[in-house]
Protein backbone atom coordinates (compact mmCIF):
# COMPACT_ATOMS: atom_id res chain seq x y z
CA UNK A 1 0.00 0.00 0.00
CA UNK A 2 2.71 2.45 0.53
CA UNK A 3 3.62 1.96 -2.81
CA UNK A 4 0.79 2.75 -4.72
CA UNK A 5 0.41 5.95 -2.22
CA UNK A 6 3.54 7.43 -3.38
CA UNK A 7 2.69 7.19 -7.11
CA UNK A 8 0.21 10.36 -7.05
CA UNK A 9 2.66 12.13 -5.19
CA UNK A 10 5.85 11.89 -8.16
CA UNK A 11 2.65 12.44 -10.85
CA UNK A 12 2.18 15.72 -9.21
CA UNK A 13 5.56 16.78 -8.46
CA UNK A 14 6.19 16.06 -12.49
CA UNK A 15 2.99 18.10 -12.89
CA UNK A 16 4.35 20.76 -10.92
CA UNK A 17 7.76 20.98 -12.73
CA UNK A 18 5.87 20.87 -15.99
CA UNK A 19 3.46 24.13 -14.81
CA UNK A 20 6.33 25.76 -14.06
CA UNK A 21 8.27 25.16 -17.39
CA UNK A 22 5.83 26.19 -19.42
CA UNK A 23 4.44 29.77 -18.52
CA UNK A 24 0.80 30.77 -19.79
CA UNK A 25 0.05 31.90 -23.08
CA UNK A 26 -1.28 35.52 -21.84
CA UNK A 27 2.26 35.56 -19.71
CA UNK A 28 4.30 35.12 -22.94
CA UNK A 29 2.26 37.87 -24.93
CA UNK A 30 2.80 40.37 -22.43
CA UNK A 31 6.77 39.87 -22.31
CA UNK A 32 6.27 39.63 -26.18
CA UNK A 33 4.46 42.82 -26.85
CA UNK A 34 6.55 44.75 -23.76
CA UNK A 35 3.33 45.95 -22.51
CA UNK A 36 2.72 46.36 -19.06
CA UNK A 37 -1.54 46.51 -17.89
CA UNK A 38 -2.45 49.97 -16.98
CA UNK A 39 -4.45 50.34 -14.01
CA UNK A 40 -8.11 50.00 -14.90
CA UNK A 41 -8.86 52.87 -12.63
CA UNK A 42 -6.22 55.85 -14.13
CA UNK A 43 -7.07 53.80 -17.69
CA UNK A 44 -10.83 55.08 -17.03
CA UNK A 45 -9.77 58.61 -15.79
CA UNK A 46 -7.72 58.97 -18.54
CA UNK A 47 -10.64 57.68 -20.79
CA UNK A 48 -12.84 59.81 -19.59
CA UNK A 49 -10.43 62.96 -20.49
CA UNK A 50 -9.40 62.04 -23.26
CA UNK A 51 -12.89 61.60 -24.64
CA UNK A 52 -14.16 64.80 -23.52
CA UNK A 53 -10.66 66.82 -24.94
CA UNK A 54 -11.88 64.58 -28.31
CA UNK A 55 -15.09 65.89 -28.68
CA UNK A 56 -14.30 69.63 -27.77
CA UNK A 57 -11.87 69.26 -30.60
CA UNK A 58 -14.23 67.49 -33.05
CA UNK A 59 -16.79 70.11 -32.14
CA UNK A 60 -14.51 72.82 -33.24
CA UNK A 61 -13.08 71.34 -36.39
CA UNK A 62 -17.46 71.01 -37.00
CA UNK A 63 -17.67 74.74 -36.17
CA UNK A 64 -14.79 75.90 -38.27
CA UNK A 65 -16.13 73.65 -41.31
CA UNK A 66 -19.27 75.87 -40.91
CA UNK A 67 -17.60 79.18 -40.54
CA UNK A 68 -15.54 78.45 -43.88
CA UNK A 69 -19.16 77.42 -45.73
CA UNK A 70 -20.95 80.65 -44.40
CA UNK A 71 -18.02 82.99 -45.15
CA UNK A 72 -17.85 81.48 -48.41
CA UNK A 73 -21.30 82.05 -48.96
CA UNK A 74 -21.31 85.40 -48.18
CA UNK A 75 -18.31 86.66 -49.05
CA UNK A 76 -17.58 85.82 -52.94
CA UNK A 77 -13.85 86.03 -53.82
CA UNK A 78 -11.40 83.92 -54.94
CA UNK A 79 -9.16 84.01 -51.66
CA UNK A 80 -11.86 83.54 -50.02
CA UNK A 81 -13.15 80.43 -51.99
CA UNK A 82 -9.50 78.83 -51.33
CA UNK A 83 -9.54 79.75 -47.70
CA UNK A 84 -12.95 78.46 -47.33
CA UNK A 85 -12.15 74.83 -48.74
CA UNK A 86 -8.95 74.51 -46.70
CA UNK A 87 -10.18 75.24 -43.51
CA UNK A 88 -13.20 72.75 -44.66
CA UNK A 89 -10.35 69.95 -45.59
CA UNK A 90 -8.53 70.79 -42.31
CA UNK A 91 -11.69 70.62 -40.38
CA UNK A 92 -12.95 67.04 -41.99
CA UNK A 93 -9.32 65.49 -41.44
CA UNK A 94 -9.58 66.35 -37.46
CA UNK A 95 -12.87 64.56 -37.68
CA UNK A 96 -11.28 61.72 -39.81
CA UNK A 97 -8.24 61.59 -37.60
CA UNK A 98 -10.01 61.45 -34.20
CA UNK A 99 -12.35 58.51 -35.15
CA UNK A 100 -9.49 56.57 -36.35
CA UNK A 101 -7.40 57.15 -32.79
CA UNK A 102 -10.98 55.80 -31.03
CA UNK A 103 -10.82 52.64 -33.41
CA UNK A 104 -7.40 52.04 -31.93
CA UNK A 105 -8.43 52.30 -28.64
CA UNK A 106 -11.18 49.74 -29.03
CA UNK A 107 -9.12 47.23 -31.09
CA UNK A 108 -6.27 47.57 -27.41
CA UNK A 109 -9.78 46.50 -25.43
CA UNK A 110 -10.49 44.33 -27.06
CA UNK A 111 -6.84 42.66 -27.37
CA UNK A 112 -6.79 42.79 -23.35
CA UNK A 113 -10.08 40.90 -23.02
CA UNK A 114 -8.97 38.74 -24.79
CA UNK A 115 -5.45 38.14 -23.36
CA UNK A 116 -7.56 37.71 -19.99
CA UNK A 117 -9.47 35.07 -21.74
CA UNK A 118 -6.66 32.83 -22.50
CA UNK A 119 -5.28 33.28 -19.38
CA UNK A 120 -8.60 32.13 -17.25
CA UNK A 121 -8.53 28.80 -19.75
CA UNK A 122 -4.82 28.47 -18.97
CA UNK A 123 -5.38 28.53 -15.19
CA UNK A 124 -8.49 26.25 -15.69
CA UNK A 125 -6.35 23.61 -17.50
CA UNK A 126 -3.95 23.39 -14.84
CA UNK A 127 -6.49 22.68 -12.06
CA UNK A 128 -8.14 19.57 -14.72
CA UNK A 129 -4.22 18.12 -14.90
CA UNK A 130 -4.18 18.17 -11.37
CA UNK A 131 -7.60 16.75 -11.34
CA UNK A 132 -6.85 14.39 -13.88
CA UNK A 133 -3.88 13.48 -12.06
CA UNK A 134 -5.21 12.49 -8.76
CA UNK A 135 -8.02 10.70 -10.49
CA UNK A 136 -5.07 8.27 -12.00
CA UNK A 137 -3.66 7.43 -8.25
CA UNK A 138 -7.60 7.07 -7.11
CA UNK A 139 -7.78 4.54 -10.22
CA UNK A 140 -4.10 2.77 -9.36
CA UNK A 141 -5.66 2.05 -5.79
CA UNK A 142 -9.20 0.68 -7.53
CA UNK A 143 -7.30 -1.58 -9.30
CA UNK A 144 -5.43 -3.27 -6.70
CA UNK A 145 -8.80 -2.98 -4.29
CA UNK A 146 -10.01 -4.97 -7.34
CA UNK A 147 -7.56 -7.76 -7.27
CA UNK A 148 -7.55 -7.97 -3.83
CA UNK A 149 -11.38 -8.69 -4.18
CA UNK A 150 -11.03 -11.35 -6.53
CA UNK A 151 -8.88 -13.20 -4.36
CA UNK A 152 -11.02 -12.36 -0.75
CA UNK A 153 -14.43 -13.61 -3.38
CA UNK A 154 -12.71 -16.84 -4.66
CA UNK A 155 -11.56 -17.49 -0.87
CA UNK A 156 -14.26 -16.91 1.12
CA UNK A 157 -16.89 -17.57 -1.44
CA UNK A 158 -18.43 -14.25 -1.97
CA UNK A 159 -21.57 -14.50 -4.18
CA UNK A 160 -21.55 -13.43 -8.35
CA UNK A 161 -24.17 -10.91 -8.13
CA UNK A 162 -22.01 -8.83 -5.25
CA UNK A 163 -18.75 -9.36 -7.51
CA UNK A 164 -20.36 -7.94 -10.54
CA UNK A 165 -22.18 -5.12 -8.76
CA UNK A 166 -17.95 -4.09 -7.92
CA UNK A 167 -16.69 -4.71 -11.03
CA UNK A 168 -19.55 -2.88 -12.10
CA UNK A 169 -18.60 0.22 -10.08
CA UNK A 170 -14.95 -0.09 -11.43
CA UNK A 171 -15.55 -0.16 -14.54
CA UNK A 172 -17.51 3.40 -13.92
CA UNK A 173 -14.84 4.96 -12.12
CA UNK A 174 -12.72 3.92 -14.71
CA UNK A 175 -14.89 5.19 -17.75
CA UNK A 176 -14.93 8.63 -15.79
CA UNK A 177 -10.92 8.82 -15.39
CA UNK A 178 -10.98 8.28 -19.37
CA UNK A 179 -13.33 10.96 -19.85
CA UNK A 180 -10.95 13.24 -17.72
CA UNK A 181 -7.67 12.40 -19.56
CA UNK A 182 -9.91 12.87 -23.11
CA UNK A 183 -10.41 16.73 -21.41
CA UNK A 184 -7.11 17.17 -20.13
CA UNK A 185 -5.86 15.90 -23.34
CA UNK A 186 -8.47 18.02 -25.48
CA UNK A 187 -6.86 21.08 -22.67
CA UNK A 188 -3.42 20.84 -23.91
CA UNK A 189 -4.40 20.55 -27.77
CA UNK A 190 -6.31 23.46 -27.66
CA UNK A 191 -3.24 25.64 -25.94
CA UNK A 192 -0.95 24.24 -28.48
CA UNK A 193 -3.39 25.87 -31.48
CA UNK A 194 -3.99 29.05 -29.31
CA UNK A 195 0.14 29.15 -28.55
CA UNK A 196 0.33 29.31 -32.72
CA UNK A 197 -2.09 31.98 -33.25
CA UNK A 198 0.87 34.58 -32.70
CA UNK A 199 -1.11 37.59 -34.79
CA UNK A 200 -4.34 36.56 -32.46
CA UNK A 201 -6.51 36.91 -35.40
CA UNK A 202 -8.03 33.51 -35.27
CA UNK A 203 -6.56 32.80 -38.47
CA UNK A 204 -3.25 30.73 -39.51
CA UNK A 205 -1.03 31.23 -42.63
CA UNK A 206 0.77 27.63 -44.15
CA UNK A 207 3.76 28.37 -42.05
CA UNK A 208 1.68 28.66 -38.88
CA UNK A 209 -0.66 25.56 -39.15
CA UNK A 210 2.90 23.94 -40.17
CA UNK A 211 4.35 24.73 -36.84
CA UNK A 212 0.94 23.72 -35.05
CA UNK A 213 1.23 20.42 -36.79
CA UNK A 214 4.69 19.49 -35.36
CA UNK A 215 3.79 21.08 -32.01
CA UNK A 216 1.04 18.87 -31.80
CA UNK A 217 2.89 15.73 -32.79
CA UNK A 218 5.23 16.01 -29.99
CA UNK A 219 2.68 15.93 -27.82
CA UNK A 220 2.93 12.09 -26.25
CA UNK A 221 -0.60 11.43 -25.57
CA UNK A 222 -1.91 11.44 -28.81
CA UNK A 223 -1.77 9.97 -32.44
CA UNK A 224 -1.87 12.51 -35.09
CA UNK A 225 -2.60 11.40 -39.22
CA UNK A 226 -0.62 14.71 -40.84
CA UNK A 227 -1.90 13.66 -44.20
CA UNK A 228 -5.71 13.26 -43.20
CA UNK A 229 -5.56 16.85 -41.09
CA UNK A 230 -4.13 18.29 -44.11
CA UNK A 231 -7.17 17.41 -46.45
CA UNK A 232 -9.50 17.76 -44.02
CA UNK A 233 -8.62 21.67 -43.46
CA UNK A 234 -8.79 21.51 -47.82
CA UNK A 235 -11.98 20.07 -47.69
CA UNK A 236 -13.17 23.13 -45.18
CA UNK A 237 -13.11 25.36 -47.78
CA UNK A 238 -14.27 28.89 -46.50
CA UNK A 239 -13.33 27.95 -42.84
CA UNK A 240 -9.50 26.18 -42.90
CA UNK A 241 -7.92 28.72 -41.41
CA UNK A 242 -9.86 29.56 -38.81
CA UNK A 243 -9.32 28.04 -34.79
CA UNK A 244 -12.78 26.92 -34.78
CA UNK A 245 -12.37 24.55 -37.58
CA UNK A 246 -9.26 23.29 -35.77
CA UNK A 247 -11.42 22.62 -33.03
CA UNK A 248 -14.11 20.78 -34.45
CA UNK A 249 -11.63 18.29 -35.93
CA UNK A 250 -9.89 18.22 -32.14
CA UNK A 251 -12.93 16.99 -31.02
CA UNK A 252 -12.57 13.50 -32.00
CA UNK A 253 -10.52 12.75 -29.24
CA UNK A 254 -14.16 12.06 -27.23
CA UNK A 255 -16.07 11.27 -30.05
CA UNK A 256 -17.42 7.50 -30.49
CA UNK A 257 -19.15 7.86 -34.01
CA UNK A 258 -16.53 8.76 -35.87
CA UNK A 259 -14.95 6.12 -38.20
CA UNK A 260 -11.39 5.17 -38.32
CA UNK A 261 -11.16 6.31 -41.92
CA UNK A 262 -12.40 9.86 -41.25
CA UNK A 263 -10.59 9.85 -37.36
CA UNK A 264 -7.90 12.55 -37.41
CA UNK A 265 -6.42 12.32 -33.65
CA UNK A 266 -7.04 9.76 -30.83
CA UNK A 267 -5.57 8.96 -27.50
CA UNK A 268 -1.85 7.32 -28.20
CA UNK A 269 -1.11 4.05 -26.39
CA UNK A 270 1.02 5.41 -23.77
CA UNK A 271 -2.44 7.67 -22.98
CA UNK A 272 -4.82 4.56 -22.57
CA UNK A 273 -1.70 3.14 -20.32
CA UNK A 274 -2.82 5.42 -17.67
CA UNK A 275 -6.38 4.06 -17.53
Amino acid sequence: MMDMKSEPTAVNNDEKSTTTANPRLADIEMQDGGEEEEDPKRRSMFEARRTTFTRIIQGGAIAAIVVNILAMALEWSWIMFFAGLCGVALGGGVIYYQKELRGEDTLRTVHNDLRHKVNDFSQENEKLTGTVTQLQGEVTQLKETEKKLDKLAREQGVTVAKLSDLVKTNKQTLALMKANLEADVLASMMDVVLNADRCEDNTFTDRGIQGMILRLKMLPTIEMDEARFKAKLETIKEEKRQISAIFNLMQQISQKDVSEEDRVFKLSDNAMDRV
